[in-house]
């Protein structure tokens, strides 16, 4: 709440938040006004067996529906056409959020941003204890405001101090300095773990959607289902859509296009074009400044709402209920040309700009930017730019799309055409000199707007061979066409200072070498080794793995788990998973080969950091201090240390011996040892953001030794320790994804029937199994569906840790029988859960991506499904679309 009065000014205007939590919820959440229904499985947390990215995930819905209430029902959407309007422009702000709190970014400014949270909330605290006094309350307990004073009475009381004695003069000095910052920016060369993932899912799985058969633009024209309008193009990429807002904008001028959008909107049903419109008027500039500090006090039950006499001339008058809110809506004093703190423009974003901009949201598909010349010398380099606005949706195709052929909704605000117009773009772009590793021109911001444009830029030195680095903190969600080769991309990949590109680089550089592997006659195979360029980059992530500081860890987690397949769908066409993997895993297996003791020691140097995590309260906690999220150290207590015995007996210290038991008759059995003694423990979960890249990392590493079977006892050890719920949860999914073992699937089995009274952990484990990356996959998912904790259950959640799990699974899905057995749950869901089953028939959406052996296998199963009388219109609209862009 208060991250939300700093950064967007919005004020919560109900006396209470109430949420509801339910196991049989389609959705993640939904947020009706006064009363929030979330899934349970995105509001329950038990510190003692939640894990950090379930936490992140919860916290994030949890905002995410909060900010709802200024951006989805004070401000709500005119039809389901509009629907990117509030979940777009909300998925923003929760990622923003998410970043801000967790404080991981490569910066201080999370802590920052929570230095003013601290101060804006004691000016809070002492509000409501004088507005305790003031109503009649006492300032004794927190818990005697409800008994002794209106919750109503208490924030009016706050709001109207805010506004009588202006919240500016009212902040410390601590607050004052952070609320004049640029929150909303992040430097292009600050990357959180957060920011990151958000773009993977971009470009894994966001993009893979605007390739495939469903492609949509984040407004679509028509709809048969308004259900099957959620989909994460509406989401995700219309939150990129906003972001750009704010980079071609600056970050004063978005917010102060935000405030107008919110009061000139406020209580009404608005439309993609009102929030265009605030943007324009914020870009223009308004001539009374003191209107943008405007109070509205509500005390009848009819009132006049509109946008202002210079902005909208046709007022509404609308019926709403009656009480007294006092929105501040602040605007935050412009400098200068508005340039960035960190980058400098060459064209400022004006009105007509924006109108041209509105294009994303009816342009369907994932713009292709192309780099067509460079040129460096005599004291200039210039850059050629090109676009393609069709992209992955291919040339000619219409520039606004159908969700589905059935049509009961038409949108008559988006118009049809088969012209793909240009879009406008902005692109952040650096220069390096290759042999120094210093950077020649600082990061810039160019902004696209025709289908080619050349850029130019007085440089200093035009001696040194520079390195461009493009799309700098993925400033748009595009596609840049390779044009650089291996040698410029190793070095972006060790040395750019923007850790997106960083990432980037070693991804497509990968991928290079996955397509090179690819041919027949160069398969990775003996004598065969990976490329220079491959080498250097891995052997400069090794070597930071001791370097990395306690915020770079996650992010450098992140980039050793590359290359994913979900990455490579849309990079190697025709897709053939089977073909990719192997390469993939040869290349992983090379690469550990070459550095399998650096990568041990570093993961068992990570294993030692980790303190023993106990619950305040447990028997565990004698002896150590009891408040919640300190060390401590233990003096006497006991605890259990597990030692794994099958065909191979693991100990502590990691050495192996093999028995010759029968393989068939092992089961995993369990042993007590030793005291903690003077061990370190942790009582309460830690969350902090160097507790969660330790782990981030620390796991990423036990996937990567998983790779050779002979590490396995690693993996084992972790998941018996039972040192931290996050390492435990890690050691299960990481083993499930990498062996198949007899005894191990017993560990794992008893895994499962010591938590079968947890559904969200029967949930979780159901998942893992289903990302071993192998064709066999498939018997798992056969045997586990006899399971009755599967097949007596028709709870979403339950249904979906399976089969969805299943579906996502490349190398399990992309096979005959894979689809068969997807299709045949798509026919049962569909029977008591048509949204489900929508939802699970997605999947097939990607049969353009594959090749056509693939394709032909998946359709016959599109048309099966098709062939059922009585099917949902959920399914028929989805299905249908897949078959005409198939045939």
């Amino acid at each position: 709440m208060l991250w939300d009065e700093v950064r967007f000014g919005r004020y919560y205007d109900l006396g209470e938040f109430n949420v509801v939590s339910c196991r049989d919820f389609n959705a993640g959440a939904m947020e009706n006004k006064g009363l929030n229904i979330f899934n349970e499985a995105l509001i329950r947390a038990d510190p003692a067996l939640t894990t950090d990215d379930q936490y992140e995930r919860i916290r994030g819905v949890l905002a995410h529906e909060y900010f709802h209430n200024w951006s989805g029902d004070r401000v709500t959407v005119r039809d389901w056409f509009q629907l990117t309007l509030k979940e777009g422009f909300t998925v923003f702000r929760d990622q923003l959020f998410t970043q801000d709190i967790t404080q991981d970014a490569t910066h201080d400014t999370g802590s920052d941003v929570n230095k003013a949270l601290n101060a804006v909330g004691e000016c809070r605290a002492g509000d409501l204890r004088n507005a305790r006094g003031s109503a009649g309350g006492s300032d004794d307990e927190d818990s005697q405001v409800d008994g002794q004073c209106a919750p109503d009475q208490v924030r009016d009381h706050v709001h109207d101090k805010a506004h009588d004695q202006g919240e500016e003069e009212r902040l410390t000095g601590e607050a004052k300095e952070v609320r004049s910052k640029d929150l909303g920016w992040k430097g292009s060369s600050k990357m959180s773990v957060k920011r990151l993932r958000d773009i993977e899912v971009m470009e894994s799985v966001q993009f893979t959607q605007d390739a495939g058969a469903l492609s949509h633009s984040i407004r679509p024209n028509r709809y048969s289902s308004v259900e099957n309008l959620y989909t994460l193009t509406v989401y995700e990429k219309g939150a990129e859509v906003v972001r750009m807002y704010e980079t071609l904008m600056g970050p004063q001028r978005f917010r102060r296009g935000c405030d107008l959008f919110f009061r000139d909107n406020d209580f009404t049903a608005a439309t993609c074009e009102d929030f265009r419109d605030a943007m324009k008027t914020a870009v223009h500039g308004l001539q009374d400044e003191a209107s943008l500090r405007s109070v509205a006090r509500v005390t009848t039950g009819k009132t006049t709402i509109g946008r202002t006499a210079e902005s909208r001339s046709n007022t509404q008058t609308k019926k709403r209920p009656s009480f007294k809110l006092v929105a501040e809506l602040e605007g935050v004093e412009l400098e200068g040309d508005d340039e960035r703190p960190d980058a400098q423009s060459d064209a400022l974003v004006t009105e007509e700009d924006l109108d041209q901009f509105f294009l994303w949201y009816n342009t369907s598909g994932t713009p292709v930017v192309e780099v067509l010349d460079v040129f460096y010398g005599n004291g200039t380099f210039s850059i050629t730019l090109s676009q393609d606005p069709a992209g992955s949706r291919g040339k000619g195709s219409s520039s606004t799309t159908t969700i589905g052929p059935n049509t009961v909704g038409q949108n008559t605000d988006g118009k049809t055409s088969t012209a793909r117009p240009a879009l406008v773009i902005p692109i952040r772009m650096a220069l390096f000199d290759a042999e120094t590793h210093e950077m020649l021109m600082k990061e810039r911001l160019v902004v696209l707007k025709d289908k080619e444009s050349r850029f130019e830029f007085q440089v200093a030195d035009t001696t040194k061979r520079p390195v461009v680095s493009l799309l700098r903190g993925f400033s748009a969600p595009v596609v840049v066409s390779p044009f650089q080769s291996d040698s410029d991309l190793a070095f972006l990949a060790m040395h750019d200072t923007d850790y997106y590109v960083r990432h980037k680089s070693t991804n497509q550089l990968l991928a290079n070498e996955v397509s090179r592997f690819l041919n027949p006659d160069a398969r990775l195979g003996k004598g065969k080794k990976v490329s220079p360029a491959v080498y250097r980059v891995f052997k400069s992530l090794v070597k930071r793995l001791s370097e990395a500081g306690v915020n770079e860890r996650g992010l450098l987690a992140e980039t050793l788990s590359l290359p994913k397949l979900s990455q490579l769908k849309n990079i190697l066409k025709p897709f053939d998973p089977h073909a990719a993997y192997t390469v993939v895993r040869a290349i992983r297996k090379a690469l550990l080969r070459g550095f399998e003791k650096e990568i041990r020691d570093a993961y068992l140097a990570l294993e030692r950091e980790e303190p023993l995590t106990v619950m305040p309260g447990s028997d565990t906690d004698a002896g150590v201090s009891s408040d919640a999220g300190v060390l401590g150290t233990a003096t006497s207590s006991t605890t259990s240390v597990s030692t794994y015995t099958s065909t191979s007996t693991y100990s502590s210290t990691g050495t192996s011996t093999s028995t010759n038991a029968p393989t068939s008759t092992i089961t995993p059995t369990f042993t007590v040892a030793g005291t903690i003694g003077e061990a370190t423990v942790q009582v309460g979960a830690d969350h902090s953001v160097e507790a969660r890249g330790r782990r981030s990392l620390k796991n990423a590493l036990l996937r990567l030794l998983l790779l050779d079977e002979s590490n396995t006892y690693l993996g084992v050890r972790q998941l018996l320790n039972k040192k931290q719920s996050n390492d435990e949860s890690a050691a299960m999914a990481a083993l499930s994804a990498s062996t198949n073992s007899m005894d191990v699937r017993v560990l794992l089995s008893n895994w499962l029937m010591e938590h079968q009274e947890n559904d969200l952990l029967v949930d979780r484990w159901l998942s893992a199994q289903m990302t071993w990356p192998n064709r066999q996959c498939a018997d798992r998912y056969l045997t586990l569906k006899q399971v009755p904790l599967y097949a007596n259950s028709t709870t979403p959640n339950r249904l979906r840790a399976l089969s969805r799990s299943f579906a996502n699974n490349p190398l399990a899905f992309h096979q005959p029988i894979g689809y068969k057995l997807v299709a045949d749950e798509v026919l049962r869901w569909d029977e008591f859960n048509p949204k489900l089953a929508a939802g699970l028939a997605n999947a097939f959406g990607e049969l353009v991506l594959v090749t056509d052996e693939l394709k032909k296998a998946g359709l016959q199963e599109v048309k099966r499904i098709l062939q059922k009388p009585n099917l949902s219109k959920n399914t028929i609209e989805v299905m249908q679309t897949i078959k005409e862009k198939l045939n």
